[in-house]
C-alpha cells in the first residue's frame, strides 16, 4: 500500500482522502445526526430491550477482542441514558412491533433508506414513490445478485428452497416480508406513521442531552481522522469512487455501516475503538518514566506554560526564571518521552505540548487503577 494522508478543510466540512496506490476519494464528513436513523434505532431498542443490557454490551465487544475499558464504559453510559429517555417517552401502539422486533429489524432498516434524506421534524407521505421502487429496494436488500425474484411467487419459492437447504427458516420474517412485498405502499405508510409519532421524541432527547452531544458532534470530523482511512481502505470495493458522505450515529455510537455506496454511518464514539486498540498496545509500565518527569515542578510548569501557546527556549527561560541551558535540559527530557513536539519557525525551535501523549498517559493510568 502507498502512504495515507488526510487533510481537513474545516470551512466546508470536507475531508480529502488519498491512498497513493489504490484510491482517491472525496469524503464529506457531516456533523448532524440523522433523525430518521436515530428514531428507527431507538424503536428497535424499545422492542428488543433484552439486548440493551450492560452484559450484552460487553459480550458484543468481547466478540471483537475488546475487554473492560473505562472510556468504552463511558460510551455505554451515554447509550444507556439515550435509550432510557426514549423508553420513558416512546409513543407506541399495538402492532408497531411488526417492523422492529427480533430479526424483523432488518425490514425497518431497509424501509428507512427511502426516508434518510428527510430534513423535517415530521416525515411527509411519499405517495409519489412507485410500488415497484419499494419492491426493488426489498429485493436488493435481501436477495443475492445471482437470483433476484420478480413476483411474490418467486419470493415464496426462494424462501422455500432456503428452508429445504438449510433445514431451518424464519417463518415470522418470511411472512412479514411477503406482506410488505404484496402491499408496499400500505406498509410504508404505516411505517412512516410510527416514525412520525416518535421522531419528535428523538428531538426532545437531543435537546435534553445537548450539553453532552454538542462537543461530540463538534469533534466528530476530527475524530474521523482516527479511523476513516483504515475503514475505507477495507471498503474500497463497496463505496463510490466519486466520494462518500459520513454521517454520525448516536444510538449506534460504536457502529459503522455502509448504507449506500456513497453514504456511510459512523458511530459518534467509533474512534474510541481505535483508541482502545492504541491504549492496549501501550504497556502500563511506560507511564512510570513520564510520571517521574511530570513530578518535577519545573518540567510540569513548562508544560502548563506551553499549553497556552507554542514557544521557544529563550521565552520559556524568561517565563520560568531559569537559564536557557537549564531549560534546554528540561526540554530534552520532555521531548525524549514525547511530552512535547518541536517545530522550526524562522530559525527558532518552537515547543508545543503533545496532547495525544498526555491522553495516552491518562488512559494508561485508567487501565492501571480504574
Amino acid at each position: 500500500m502507498g502512504s495515507l494522508q488526510i487533510t481537513c478543510q474545516c470551512s466546508t466540512s470536507v475531508v480529502h482522502f488519498f491512498c497513493e496506490a489504490v484510491i482517491r476519494l472525496k469524503i464529506e464528513v457531516l456533523t448532524e445526526l440523522n433523525a430518521v436513523l436515530e428514531t428507527v434505532s431507538l424503536l428497535i431498542g424499545y422492542y428488543n430491550q433484552a439486548e440493551l443490557t450492560e452484559e450484552k454490551y460487553w459480550e458484543n465487544l468481547a466478540e471483537n477482542g475488546i475487554t473492560k475499558d473505562k472510556r468504552l464504559d463511558d460510551v455505554y453510559r451515554l447509550i444507556e441514558r439515550v435509550y432510557g429517555l426514549f423508553i420513558e417517552k416512546a409513543v407506541v401502539e399495538e402492532g408497531d412491533e411488526f417492523f422492529f422486533k427480533g430479526k424483523e429489524e432488518s425490514l425497518a432498516f431497509a424501509l428507512m433508506t427511502l426516508l434518510l434524506d428527510n430534513k423535517e421534524r415530521e416525515l411527509v407521505s411519499i405517495d409519489e414513490v412507485p410500488e415497484s421502487e419499494v419492491r426493488q429496494l426489498l429485493i436488493d436488500s435481501f436477495f443475492e445478485s445471482d437470483r433476484k425474484p420478480q413476483t411474490t411467487a418467486d419470493v415464496f419459492e426462494i424462501f422455500k428452497e432456503a428452508e429445504e437447504e438449510a433445514g431451518a427458516s424464519n417463518p415470522e420474517f418470511n411472512w412479514k416480508f411477503l406482506l410488505i412485498f404484496e402491499e408496499p405502499k400500505k406498509y410504508l405508510s404505516r411505517f412512516i406513521d410510527i416514525l412520525n409519532r416518535n421522531i419528535l421524541v428523538f428531538y426532545e432527547i437531543f435537546d435534553a442531552m445537548k450539553g453532552t452531544l454538542d462537543p461530540l458532534l463538534a469533534s466528530f470530523e476530527a475524530n474521523c481522522e482516527t479511523f476513516i482511512h483504515y475503514e475505507l481502505e477495507n471498503l474500497s470495493s463497496f463505496v463510490s469512487k466519486d466520494g462518500v458522505r459520513v454521517v454520525p450515529m448516536l444510538v449506534g455510537a460504536l457502529g459503522f455501516m455502509v448504507v449506500e455506496e456513497d453514504l456511510i454511518f459512523a458511530g459518534l464514539c467509533y474512534h474510541e475503538i481505535y483508541g482502545y486498540l492504541d491504549r492496549r498496545e501501550q504497556p502500563v509500565e511506560k507511564v512510570v518514566p513520564a510520571l517521574k518527569v511530570l513530578g518535577d515542578n519545573s518540567k510540569f510548569e513548562i508544560l502548563r506554560f506551553l499549553k497556552e501557546a507554542p514557544n521557544y527556549n529563550v521565552e520559556i527561560a524568561k517565563h520560568m526564571g531559569l537559564t536557557p541551558a537549564t531549560v534546554s535540559h528540561h526540554m530534552t527530557a520532555l521531548f525524549s518521552l514525547s511530552l512535547v513536539t518541536m517545530e522550526q519557525v524562522n530559525k527558532k525551535v518552537y515547543y508545543s505540548v503533545n496532547e495525544e501523549q498526555i491522553k495516552k498517559i491518562i488512559a494508561n493510568l485508567e487501565i492501571a487503577f480504574l
